[in-house]
């Protein structure tokens, strides 16, 4: 493989992967399950979400499959959540994907989980804006 041929395949599977770890964790689903659903290991699943390794044609519509979605939105970025495609930036598309791939991730959203109160829910979201505003 060529050098633009790797370079593509990084551009294009980064993204990608970013996108089926984005939609896996809204449906509250494990590596294991979706793993289980594709006839792959944990493994292949990690390595495709970090955009290390693609996935077969075939393997991306068993994955649409798996995940309740349309297979262009592992490509087009919104319609993973139903959102119109207007409705997001791809900035924030990108800042998504950045975040979902942070091991810290899924530590924060579990720590966010456990917060019953939708006031401090609320008051925490409104923390957060504030200092993205800042940042």
């Amino acid at each position: 493989m060529s050098k633009d041929d790797d370079d593509l395949s990084w551009r294009i599977d980064r993204p990608v992967g970013g996108r089926v770890r984005l939609r896996r964790k809204r449906l509250a689903r494990s590596q294991a399950r979706l793993g289980a659903a594709l006839g792959i290991s944990v493994q292949p699943v990690q390595t495709c979400e970090r955009g290390a390794n693609g996935l077969s044609a075939a393997k991306l519509v068993a994955l649409a499959e798996a995940l309740d979605a349309p297979l262009a939105c592992f490509f087009d970025g919104p319609g993973a959540d139903g959102a119109p495609q207007g409705d997001v930036r791809p900035q924030r598309v990108e800042s998504l994907q950045a975040f979902w791939s942070a091991a810290d991730a899924g530590d924060l959203l579990s720590a966010l989980s456990v917060l019953e109160s939708p006031r401090l829910r609320r008051g925490l979201l409104h923390l957060i804006q504030a200092m993205a505003d800042e940042a």
